[in-house]
């Protein structure tokens, strides 16, 4: 990675609601570890089915002014020193943040939004993005009921038979050093597998690890390789994950088009933040 490109922003959706204020702690301390600026958006929605008229839309410009100086305040809350940027933004809400993610180095999202229709548009945001952006993307999520991010458990990395195991791991490897906890690295194979394919899985984890280990060396790393298809095993281990983090798409282990199937189901079932891993970490 690029020094250049080790400088961009971490940036973060704000709309008001807990969930988006949930996502801006943690993307908070995610700019502090990597020492980026972080930058909170809020875009207000102008291109749907319901135009706004001259004084609804100065009455939201109002409104997400408010949202990004509570937001900004909750992010130096813990550290004053970090330096964040606000912007308003109108238009399209994904394709706004898929233009951010050009230049951003972690686009991290809420898994909700404040009211019925914000929700819906926030829930499309998160899967369209987890197609579409040109970085990697984290949408912060919690358990039912209690969505405030877990502080304790070990970041799960879902390793495939694809190139972008090499993504995933490191950038599950990044995600653990910077919240100080461990690793497991996941092989979930759809049907039952032979001894010689379970070593062979193995060894390539362990090879990624290796590398890895280079830049991450305090990342203590268990490798499992379970039966259970991934989707199944993922969600389950996510009630007692601090993160997980997939690749963009899979086949072998993680097999057929990942993001119709296990992305979209950790998205909106996880019961911790998921992380769908597009940009490289360099060793």
């Amino acid at each position: 990675m690029s020094s250049a490109h080790e400088s961009r922003p971490v940036v973060v959706g704000v709309d008001g609601s807990d969930a988006s204020l949930h996502a801006v702690r943690w993307a908070a301390a995610e700019a502090h570890a990597r020492k980026v600026p972080l930058k909170l958006v809020h875009v207000i929605d102008t291109e749907n089915d319901f135009p706004f008229v001259a004084d609804d839309l100065e009455e939201e410009e109002a409104l997400g002014r408010e949202e990004l100086k509570a937001a900004r305040e909750i992010a130096t809350s813990e550290d004053d020193s970090l330096e964040v940027e606000r912007e308003l933004l109108r238009g399209r809400v994904n394709r706004a943040f898929v233009d951010l993610s050009e230049q951003a180095s972690l686009l991290v999202l809420g898994s909700v939004g404040a009211g019925f229709f914000t929700r819906m548009v926030l829930g499309s945001t998160a899967l369209s993005l987890a197609h579409h952006a040109k970085c990697t993307i984290a949408v912060i999520r919690g358990a039912e009921g209690h969505p405030v991010p877990r502080t304790s458990g070990p970041v799960i990395a879902g390793v495939d038979h694809t190139d972008s195991a090499d993504i995933v791991v490191g950038t599950a490897m990044q995600e653990a050093s910077i919240r100080q906890t461990n690793m497991i690295a996941v092989h979930a194979r759809r049907r039952r597998g032979s001894h010689e394919a379970d070593e062979e899985a193995r060894g390539r984890i362990d090879r990624l690890v290796a590398t890895w280990g280079a830049k991450f060396p305090a990342v203590e790393v268990e490798t499992v390789i379970a039966e259970a298809g991934p989707t199944k095993h993922l969600v389950a281990l996510s009630s007692s994950a601090r993160s997980i983090v997939v690749g963009s798409r899979g086949r072998g282990g993680f097999e057929s088009a990942l993001l119709g199937s296990t992305v979209q189901s950790l998205l909106f079932h996880a019961e911790c933040p998921v992380i769908v891993a597009r940009s490289r970490v360099a060793p």
